[in-house]
């Protein structure tokens, strides 16, 4: 059995200073931790380098009192929060965070607000935005009708702001009818497509074919804004967007999911850590044409989480 200074020692190891000394967190592969003798005064937490004889990498062990074995302590169980020995009681967790607000369902059916009445509509050249159902599926559709430089955006007014110094997502899920010759902004806070980039504070994900044929995620801190590739392909088929802002991590962040695609981060350059969203602009989606024929974007569902930076206590 061979350890490093981290590890525990048996009878074999030399004595020295650091022999003596108790080590009350050891870490080592699973065979090795299987093997020692369990003893919680001396070997309180273990932590996992290898998964092997049932102790899994990365985990951390806490010797029973009893030396009976190990508890994995990093293990997450499964608890309902249905009272204070269960996680707590849920509305607890609702009342001790009044200023976090989830959309929730609203936006993801035509039952609710996943209706074109419920945003306000802007429009230029052929534009048009409508309700649609042609595919058997509740939609928001944008079309830019057959005139190049023609626009449609859907903007949600409402009368809760979006805290940027705290943590947010936005998520939506949208279908291109064709990926060639458009520009679309999708996010929190942004601009209409058809308007010069701005340095408003904000996060977005973003379309330019002028530039390339993937998705893209674009941040602005209130002086400067930026683009960043996610390398991740436009297509026609429905995809799942979601972007989370974390202005509290050093550096801080947005990561962006796309379908089943890991994270792409992006960090440090121009992530908004401060300010608020306009009372126009909690969600918003633009697009735009390039060329004289009509492109379309559908949007399925839409959900935003967020603490609010308005008066509601």
């Amino acid at each position: 059995m061979v350890f490093d200074i981290r590890g525990p020692y048996d009878d074999l190891t030399p004595d020295s200073f650091t022999k003596k000394n108790f080590m009350q967190v050891i870490s080592g592969r699973g065979s090795d931790l299987n093997g020692l003798t369990l003893n919680p005064k001396t070997y309180t937490l273990a932590f996992c380098t290898l998964s092997e004889s049932g102790f899994i990498v990365n985990h951390l062990y806490l010797a029973k009192e009893d030396l009976t074995g190990w508890i994995d302590v990093t293990q997450l169980f499964a608890h309902t929060h249905s009272g204070s020995s269960d996680g707590g009681d849920f509305i607890d967790i609702l009342r001790a965070n009044p200023k976090e607000i989830d959309t929730g369902f609203m936006f993801m059916d035509k039952a609710c607000s996943l209706l074109k009445s419920a945003f306000v509509e802007t429009v230029s050249g052929t534009g048009s935005t409508a309700d649609d159902t042609t595919s058997n599926e509740s939609s928001l559709k944008l079309a830019t009708g057959a005139t190049s430089g023609s626009g449609a955006t859907l903007s949600k007014t409402s009368n809760q702001k979006i805290d940027f110094s705290k943590p947010s997502h936005f998520q939506f899920y949208s279908k291109l009818s064709n990926i060639a010759d458009i520009a679309m902004k999708l996010g929190t806070n942004c601009e209409t497509v058809t308007a010069s980039d701005d340095s408003t504070v904000k996060y977005e994900a973003q379309i330019c074919r002028a530039v390339n044929a993937n998705w893209n995620v674009r941040t602005a801190d209130g002086s400067a804004h930026s683009e960043a590739d996610t390398g991740i392909a436009l297509t026609t088929s429905q995809t799942s967007v979601r972007l989370e802002h974390f202005p509290n991590l050093s550096p801080a962040k947005v990561d962006t999911y796309i379908d089943t695609a890991n994270a792409f981060t992006k960090s440090a350059s121009n992530i908004p850590v401060s300010g608020n969203s306009a009372l126009t602009a909690l969600m918003k989606f633009s697009l735009k044409n390039t060329i004289g024929s009509d492109r379309q974007c559908f949007i399925y569902g839409i959900r935003v989480r967020f603490y609010t930076a308005s008066q509601w206590k």
